[in-house]
């Protein structure tokens, strides 16, 4: 038998240690996308969601505002900075710049493409970069003093959200949970579909919760998401007593069903000998649409019998009797 010479397979080796650690431990990239298939709303031509753009807008190029608690990601000189997959204490408010199409498509390319049946070319959608304008709690403190002791009139993330408001004809905030196994930049990109498809009216945030992409740490998620609840329980107060948002509209997936019926189900117990019409007006809750929640039957029949129903305008689920990932 044979053996490599020392001075080939330890070099070897070590290069291979190396890049294997290299990749394992770096910042997680900005990831890039395809734009969804057309809605069947839009392909007959029918409904116009760009007709009338708000003048504060210039797509291709548009700006979609994120809350997430996951531990922002260590400096590196080949990567942007933004935010891995550990629990964060505090919650970041932010602003993440989302471009649909390539360098050479112009907003005419990208509006015709979107309303097409069959596309000849894909329109790919990249966060050009992220900007933190504020944070809501940390470690050392207790949330609700964090929250008590913020100024609406310097918070940058309300003013933005409430410079967004003041130039849409619609007053609505829209939020956005993902499922598990996503990265921070997945709840961006899907915010910036669905907000685009609703003819950018309105405010669109996108919730990333620190899940771990994993599927064998699944189980962690499902802990995350309880963990994770009582920032996206303050993040709705946040909004609803520091904006002029009419209603606050809620849309979660897979696991995000998770932590949008715990927070609610906290925000009404909270609530308890108030009436409904005042938490209603207090809280401004919109609609509530859970898409494919994986969440225990018998768990979220209990959170409803407390009836955390009461505060939202109205509550949607949508299932699929096949639904494998589920199953």
């Amino acid at each position: 038998m044979k053996f490599f010479p020392k001075k080939i397979w330890i070099p070897g080796l070590l290069l291979f240690v190396i890049g294997f650690l290299f990749l394992n431990n770096r910042p997680v990239e900005l990831q890039k996308a395809v734009l969804m298939s057309t809605p069947l709303i839009f392909r007959d031509g029918l409904a116009k969601p760009y007709e009338r753009l708000p003048a504060d807008l210039s797509p291709p190029a548009v700006d979609i505002f994120y809350a997430t608690d996951r531990q922002p990601s260590d400096t590196h000189f080949l990567y942007p900075v933004f935010y891995g997959n550990e629990r964060n204490m505090g919650l970041s408010l932010g602003v993440a710049r989302v471009r649909f199409g390539d360098d050479k498509m112009t907003w005419a390319d990208v509006e015709r493409a979107s309303l097409m049946k069959e596309r000849s070319r894909d329109v790919p959608l990249q966060i050009e970069h992220i900007r933190e304008l504020s944070t809501l709690g940390a470690a050392e403190e207790l949330l609700e003093d964090s929250m008590r002791a913020m100024d609406a009139n310097t918070d940058e993330f309300v003013g933005a959200v409430q410079d967004r408001l003041s130039q849409s004809t619609l007053k609505d905030i829209n939020l956005f949970v993902p499922g598990f196994k996503v990265d921070f930049t997945y709840p961006v990109l899907v915010a910036a579909e669905l907000w685009h498809y609703l003819g950018y009216s309105g405010a669109f945030i996108a919730y990333s919760w620190p899940s771990r992409q994993r599927l064998r740490e699944y189980l962690m998620d499902v802990e995350t998401t309880a963990f994770t609840a009582q920032h996206f329980r303050m993040l709705l107060i946040h909004l609803a007593m520091n904006t002029d948002a009419r209603r606050i509209h809620i849309l979660c997936f897979s696991a995000g069903a998770r932590i949008v019926s715990q927070a609610l189900h906290e925000l009404r117990l909270m609530g308890y000998g108030v009436s409904v019409d005042q938490l209603k007006k207090k809280l401004k809750i919109g609609q509530v649409i859970y898409t494919a929640p994986d969440i225990d039957l018998m768990l979220f029949a209990a959170r409803y019998r407390d009836r955390f129903g009461d505060i939202a305008d109205r509550i949607t689920i949508y299932t699929n009797a096949n639904d494998t990932a589920l199953n």
